[in-house]
């Protein structure tokens, strides 16, 4: 099955991306050009496809990209968070799921 994933940097996204290699899934990662990839897995870093966001291939770009090359995904699991904070506290829930409602939403506009 192909798999397309965000938030593959963060402790669930490492797991389930860890999970889904080793099942035989082909995963595609979409980060950030701050995110550590570096600092995943050896498996991970070998066998996930990562696709660079930024302000010149937005995630439309690089899902239409995917679809044109004959990887549609199957499946998506979006667990990136668009809003950076060094510690969560209870009161940043609503802003957390705010930006990402609104950062998905923009970045398929484009």
């Amino acid at each position: 099955m192909k798999i397309l994933m965000t938030g593959i940097t963060g402790f669930i996204g490492h797991h389930l991306g860890e999970r889904l290699v080793n099942d035989g899934h082909e995963v595609h990662a979409i980060v950030r050009p701050t995110s550590k990839v570096n600092e995943l897995s050896e498996n991970l870093r070998r066998n996930v496809r990562f696709h660079v966001y930024d302000k010149d291939n937005t995630v439309l770009n690089i899902v239409t990209d995917l679809c044109a090359d004959n990887r549609r995904p199957d499946v998506v699991y979006h667990l990136a968070s668009w809003l950076l904070t060094a510690q969560h506290k209870f009161e940043d829930i609503q802003g957390l799921i705010q930006s990402n409602k609104l950062s998905a939403r923009n970045s398929l506009k484009r």
